[in-house]
């Protein structure tokens, strides 16, 4: 009996297992899936251009990204918050590309920024923005480093120069945070700010927001805020809904067949 029971328990294993991997290769991309990869081939290119310094090809590729940006469906997987970033960031891009006088290192940064905003967008589970973590802690730990000896004019330095590297991942993370986080990092950031403008700088405040940051980081760049089952549910894509079916109907067979099993068990 206790073989059978073990060949029965492969054979579901085996059939759940294929569910997938024929979902794939049955399933074609969808036209927010094509409108995607677009727009992400389209940062690229912009990026790449103003890197070259083809101010108006890299401006061209800007405004047909923006425009195509509206066409995407992202109601569902990223919060309000997010949307308006995203909508503010590729505004403020237009604005710069659309200046006679644009700076190199200004297109640079909003051509950067826009290009991490469309990856997280696309690459949700390996977004570039995460290869940052050691850049953002370094400067966080800096800033400490600062507080600690009272060192205000550095401090005030430091803070500038990371808050460049958050604005300009700032949309990004909200693609995949959700807004409590991004308040709470917002009104951290406030506080510094307002703190290094001071005549008096209140260094207890300082010390306690930074450590307050430094935690918030390692929940930020390694952190996973959305829970599994809650990817499926929201996820528009046929082979998350059938895997999740798979894996219901998976534990269910398992429960009947021991059920089935610990009842011919005992009616010997």
């Amino acid at each position: 009996m206790d073989k059978k029971f073990f060949l029965f328990m492969i054979t579901i294993l085996l059939m759940v297992s294929t569910i997938p991997m024929l979902a794939t290769a049955k399933t074609a991309e969808s036209p927010q899936q094509i409108l995607l990869k677009d727009l992400d081939r389209l940062s690229q290119e912009a990026l790449k251009l103003t890197e070259e310094g083809q101010f108006e090809a890299a401006k061209a590729k800007l405004d047909e990204l923006a425009q195509r940006f509206t066409q995407v469906d992202l109601n569902q997987s990223v919060s309000l918050k997010a949307l308006e970033l995203a909508s503010h960031s590729m505004v403020k891009g237009k604005l710069a590309y659309a200046n006679a006088s644009l700076d190199k290192d200004e297109a640079l940064w909003h051509a950067t920024q826009i290009r991490i905003l469309i990856d997280a967008l696309t690459h949700p589970h390996q977004p570039i923005w995460k290869g940052f973590h050691m850049t953002y802690l370094q400067q966080i730990s800096k800033m400490i480093h600062h507080s600690e000896r009272e060192e205000a004019d550095s401090l005030d330095k430091s803070l500038q120069e990371h808050m460049k590297l958050y604005l300009i991942l700032k949309p990004a993370f909200a693609v995949n945070h959700n807004p409590s986080t991004m308040d709470k990092i917002d009104s951290l950031y406030g506080i510094l700010q307002q703190e290094t403008h001071q005549e008096k700088v209140n260094w207890g405040t300082v010390e306690t927001s930074l450590d307050q940051l430094k935690g918030l980081t390692g929940n930020l760049f390694l952190g996973q805020e959305d829970p599994t089952f809650a990817w499926y549910i929201s996820s528009n894509s046929p082979v998350a809904m059938i895997t999740l079916i798979g894996l219901i109907l998976l534990t269910v067979l398992t429960y009947v067949g021991w059920r089935m099993y610990m009842g011919q068990r005992y009616s010997v």
